[in-house]
């Protein structure tokens, strides 16, 4: 049994948190989709915003965060802000992004600047 379990929580949480700063550096820059039939370029900058420019929806821009290492919480401006927040899995390898929807649609990105 455990005499420090607050420390062990705590550790816990931190190493978390860490994670998830890591790969909210990693993530700034400017990314194009690789595999989708639509262009689309994602821009996340490090106020925590992103801007999104597709050839089907034109510019849509927002918020975002990481809830841990692999959840991204994005957060619309205008009218997608109705459909409230999603979160995405995230998966960040080299140069290359992969993104999951909530309904298991993957598109994967490049790292272009």
């Amino acid at each position: 049994m455990n005499k420090y379990p607050k420390i062990t929580l705590l550790a816990l949480v931190y190493a978390s948190l860490l994670a998830a700063c890591s790969i909210q550096r990693s993530i700034l820059g400017k990314w194009v989709e690789t595999d989708g039939r639509e262009q689309e370029t994602d821009e996340y900058l490090k106020d925590g915003t992103f801007i999104v420019n597709s050839s089907t929806q034109g510019q849509m821009t927002g918020k975002y965060s990481f809830a841990d290492e692999t959840h991204m919480k994005l957060q619309f401006d205008g009218l997608m802000s109705v459909a409230g927040t999603f979160v995405l899995t995230v998966k960040l390898s080299g140069g290359e992004l992969s993104i999951t929807d909530p309904n298991g649609k993957v598109s994967t990105y490049k790292r272009s600047d």
